[in-house]
C-alpha cells in the first residue's frame, strides 16, 4: 500500500477532527510525549510517518484529551489501529472516516487509492473556497450537477465540480481497465444534468 495515499488520508482525518475542535497536541514517536500544537497538520503528518507507529494526543476545549494509535503499512483506511472512546471522541473519529469514505467502515478498493484521496482534498479545497463566494440571485446562475455512476457500485460522485467529476471518472475508468477487484469490467457513466457526457462501456472479465 503507497505510503503517501496513507499520509493523504492521514491530513485528511486530522482536517476532520480539527474542524471538529480536535487539535494535535502531543506525539509519542517511541522517545517518549513531545508537543506539536504548533505545528501545522502537513508537518505532524510527516512526524509521523518517520515511525512505524506513533501515538499521536489530541485536545479539544483546552480539558478534554483523547489518544490514537497511528500504524502504517496497511491501508488508508486502516491507518488508526486503535483510539480512545471517551469524550466523544469515537464519534468523531467516526465521523471523520466517513467524511473520506461514505460507506465505513465498508471501504471499496478503490477509494484506498492515492487518486481519489487527492480527489478528496482537492473537494474540500473547493468547497472551503465557496463558503467565502455569495450565493447567486437567480436559479440560472446555478452550477451543473455532475453524477458519475459505476456499474455495481451506483452513484460514486454528485456534485457540482466538473474538474472533480472528470478526474475521478479516469480513476474509475483505470480501475475498471485493471481486471481486478470490485470495479473490474464495470462500466463508468458521467452524466451533466442528466445527460450523458463521457461514458467507458466496461468488459466482462473473467
Amino acid at each position: 500500500m503507497s505510503l503517501q495515499a496513507e499520509k493523504l488520508a492521514l491530513g485528511l482525518i486530522l482536517g476532520s477532527l480539527h474542524n471538529m475542535g480536535w487539535e494535535h497536541y502531543e506525539l509519542d514517536d517511541g522517545e517518549g510525549w513531545e508537543f506539536v500544537g504548533d505545528k501545522s497538520i502537513e508537518q505532524v503528518v510527516e512526524d509521523c510517518a518517520a515511525v512505524d507507529d506513533c501515538s499521536l494526543r489530541l485536545l479539544k476545549d483546552g480539558r478534554k484529551t483523547a489518544v490514537m494509535l497511528i500504524v502504517w503499512g496497511n491501508s488508508p483506511s486502516e491507518l488508526i489501529a486503535d483510539h480512545s472512546c471517551s469524550n466523544g471522541f469515537e464519534e468523531a473519529v467516526d465521523a471523520a472516516l466517513r467524511e473520506i469514505w461514505p460507506e465505513w467502515p465498508f471501504v471499496d478498493e478503490g477509494h484506498e487509492t492515492e487518486g481519489y484521496l487527492r480527489l478528496q482534498i482537492h473537494g474540500r479545497q473547493v468547497a472551503a473556497e465557496a463558503e467565502d463566494q455569495p450565493m447567486p440571485t437567480n436559479m440560472s446562475a446555478l452550477p451543473p450537477t455532475y453524477e458519475l455512476i459505476v456499474g455495481n457500485i451506483g452513484t460514486v460522485y454528485l456534485g457540482p465540480l466538473e474538474t472533480t467529476a472528470r478526474m475521478e471518472f479516469n480513476e474509475y475508468v483505470r480501475l475498471s481497465k485493471t481486471g481486478y477487484g470490485r470495479v473490474a469490467g464495470e462500466s463508468v457513466t458521467l452524466f451533466k444534468d442528466g445527460e450523458i457526457i463521457k461514458e467507458h462501456a466496461g468488459e466482462l472479465v473473467d
